[in-house]
Order: structure tokens, then C-alpha cells, then sequence
């Protein structure tokens, strides 16, 4: 978990640091998701020269599943490259005159987010907002919780998020950086509930977060789009373990 550091050389200072060693797991999958497109092309190369398929609608039935399969892989890679440009090193400081913030572009999803290198003092920190954002697409479902810093005379400022929340082993609870952040200022951390934003394409393309102002969902509704978020990961889990199987089967 995300934690704060004490500075042993300025008394009350304290330090959280996230490794850029954090965005090399998505790296990796990146890479899995790039050498499976290339996989698939390379399937259905040696699938139509060798003469396998027989028939027009065989053929069209096997170049529409490939580039069926292939989309969703570039979705997806599209979706994990952004996560491994907001996962890179960043740093948020506290002393006792305010907060540097040392924070990457892209570190959220999907929010447009770019650099951010302020330092705010506490007298103009008027709150820390939180909230869980869903996002559906497809009938699959992403839960997200976002947190951003408001200020006094200027414009807030979005923080960080935890992501596929119950759905990312990785995920890791921000709820202890938020509450420090609060509590040094002396202003409340407000939850603003559960909204719902624009999942777009398969939550990768064509996405837009709820405004701010944006009432919170209802207890039911909220329920609905977790049960939403179970399926996701049901369903994520199972086309792995099918692709896995084809490309053993394949061997």
C-alpha cells in the first residue's frame, strides 16, 4: 500500500514516493498484448495460404474473427500503455508551510491530466474530494475511485486514482494519502458518492468523466454497477484462460 516516509532531515516532513518500478508491469503486458496481435495476424496468415478454410464465407467468417480479436487487443493494449505513462515515478511532499506536488501527465485513465508541479500552501487548501467513478461499456463495467485537491483561489487539482477496483489484484488503497493530506490542512475529506461517466468503447476509446457536480447514484443503481464490475472480472478472467487454451491447443 502507498504509504508516507518520515524526513529524517526536516522534523514533520513527511515524503510519498511511488517507484516508476510500478509502470513496468504494465510494460510487460503491453508487450503480451502486442506479441497476441501479432499472433493472431500470424494464425490467420498461415490459416488462409494454407489452404485450411474452404468456401467464401468460411474465409469471411475467419478474417472477421481476427480482426474481431485483434481490435480488442489494441483496445486494450491502448488502455495499458496509458496506465504505464501514469504509473511512472511521482512524488507528493508535506512540511509544515504546504504540500509539493511532483505528479506524472496521464495518471488518470480517464481524466486529461497533465504534469503537475505546484507547491500549495496549507492556507489555500480548502478540501480533498473523493469519489467512485463506473464506467460501462458493452454490458462490462470498470469502477474507479478518483481524488482531487481543491484550493481556495485556483483551480483543483486531480490527485490520483485507484483503478479497476475488484478487478486489479494491483490496486492498491490512496484512501490513507487523501485523509494525511486533509488532516494536515485542517479541511475535510468529502466522498462524494458513486457516479457514472461515459465508458465509450470498450472503456479504452471515446470515454469522459461525470462532472464534478454530478449527484451521486442511488443505493440500488450503486449495487447494480458492482454487480457489474463482479461480472467484468468473471468475464476477463474466462477470455485469458480460452486464449491460453486455443494457443496451447494450437501447439
Amino acid at each position: 500500500m502507498p504509504a508516507f516516509t518520515d524526513d529524517p532531515h526536516t522534523p514533520g516532513a513527511r515524503t510519498w514516493q511511488r517507484s516508476g518500478w510500478a509502470a513496468i508491469g504494465s510494460g510487460v503486458a503491453v508487450l503480451l498484448f502486442v506479441l497476441l496481435m501479432l499472433g493472431a495476424l500470424v494464425a490467420g496468415g498461415l490459416m488462409f495460404s494454407s489452404g485450411m478454410l474452404h468456401g467464401a464465407a468460411e474465409r469471411l467468417g475467419a478474417a472477421l474473427g481476427s480482426a474481431a480479436f485483434v481490435v480488442v487487443m489494441a483496445a486494450m493494449t491502448l488502455l495499458v500503455w496509458r496506465d504505464m505513462l501514469g504509473k511512472r515515478s511521482a512524488a507528493i511532499r508535506l512540511t509544515g508551510d504546504g504540500l509539493a506536488l511532483h505528479l506524472r501527465a496521464g495518471r488518470s485513465l480517464i481524466h486529461p491530466t497533465e504534469a503537475c508541479d505546484e507547491t500549495v500552501a496549507w492556507r489555500d487548501v480548502s478540501g480533498v474530494e473523493t469519489r467512485l467513478e463506473a464506467y460501462d461499456a458493452q454490458g462490462f463495467a470498470n469502477m474507479q475511485r478518483a481524488y482531487r485537491l481543491i484550493r481556495r483561489d485556483e483551480d483543483p487539482i486531480f490527485l490520483f486514482e485507484e483503478r479497476a477496483l475488484s478487478t486489479n489484484l494491483e490496486s492498491a488503497s490512496m484512501h490513507a494519502i487523501a485523509s494525511e493530506i486533509a488532516t494536515r490542512a485542517h479541511v475535510p475529506l468529502t466522498d462524494l458518492g458513486m457516479v457514472r461517466g461515459r465508458g465509450g468503447l470498450l472503456a479504452a476509446w471515446f470515454t469522459a468523466p461525470a462532472p464534478w457536480t454530478a449527484a451521486s447514484l442511488s443505493a440500488p443503481e450503486q449495487t447494480r454497477q458492482w454487480n457489474r464490475v463482479a461480472f467484468t472480472a468473471s468475464a476477463a478472467g474466462l477470455a485469458v484462460g480460452v486464449v491460453w487454451l486455443v494457443q496451447l491447443l494450437a501447439h
